[in-house]
């Protein structure tokens, strides 16, 4: 089995899981947010140790801003995944095709 095919047979089955997780996922994103709303202060801490680690190596100033995190930049975050887990589930349903 190619590594292509092992990736495939574990997506397969990771669909599975999905499928059946229902309302269950909804209720895990928005405990991420939750969380990562939560622990801002400690996601921003981290991310200044990565821009100084940056800026020591010579990252570009253009991937510079890619990678820095505000406080806003982290609660758009959240707010993504909020309206991720208040969308309808698509596992399981054909959203697009032709015969």
């Amino acid at each position: 089995m190619t590594e292509l095919e092992k990736m495939g047979a574990r997506a397969k089955k990771a669909a599975r899981v999905l499928a059946s997780a229902g309302a269950k996922k909804s209720a895990a994103l928005l405990l991420a947010a939750e969380r990562l709303s939560k622990r801002k202060d400690e996601v921003l801490a981290a991310n200044e140790k990565d821009m100084n680690a940056a800026v020591q190596n010579g990252m570009s100033p253009a991937l510079q801003d890619r990678l820095r995190l505000t406080a806003a930049r982290v609660e758009d975050m959240c707010e993504g995944i909020r309206a991720t887990a208040a969308q309808p589930d698509p596992v399981g349903r054909v959203l697009e095709g032709s015969v």
